[in-house]
């Protein structure tokens, strides 16, 4: 019984992402890069530098495998992205809402940014939409 209380809790992003291969989890690390520059801040805002850490840390992940994996020739993270399951798309949009969102809010740029892209992945705007308003109302109980 004393091991249960001694046992690290998991992540619940380890846990949604459990099935998810290596190129998958690298491809949500390039978007939610994608999504904290989109709105043409080159310069990370400080608290998006600390989430990606967070990320990368969840998946086990380093910056290099990270770039490598966006500098590969081709790479597309839309086909990678849009194999996740739908629990891990929900997972992705809090993620990406929370990246957009470090510096206080998510302006017009980054909430258009992330209607285009869930949307290509199979998220349309109003489920996109229900999802934030969830993570905004339990948040607000932090």
């Amino acid at each position: 019984m004393l091991n249960l209380f001694k046992r690290k809790p998991q992540h619940p992003l380890t846990k949604a992402f459990e099935g998810a291969t290596l190129s998958q989890k690298l491809s949500v690390i390039n978007f939610l890069q994608l999504v904290a520059t989109c709105d043409n801040q080159y310069a990370p805002h400080p608290e998006e530098g600390k989430l990606t850490t967070k990320f990368l840390e969840v998946f086990n992940l380093t910056v290099q495998q990270v770039v490598a994996h966006g500098n590969e020739k081709n790479r597309t993270f839309q086909n990678d992205l849009n194999a996740l399951s739908l629990e891990q798309k929900e997972m992705l949009v809090i993620m990406a809402y929370a990246m957009a969102s470090t510096d206080g809010w998510a302006n017009e740029v980054e909430l258009t940014y992330l209607n285009t892209s869930f949307e290509a992945i199979g998220i349309g705007e109003n489920e996109l939409m229900k999802i934030i308003i969830k993570y905004n109302e339990l948040s607000q109980n932090f």
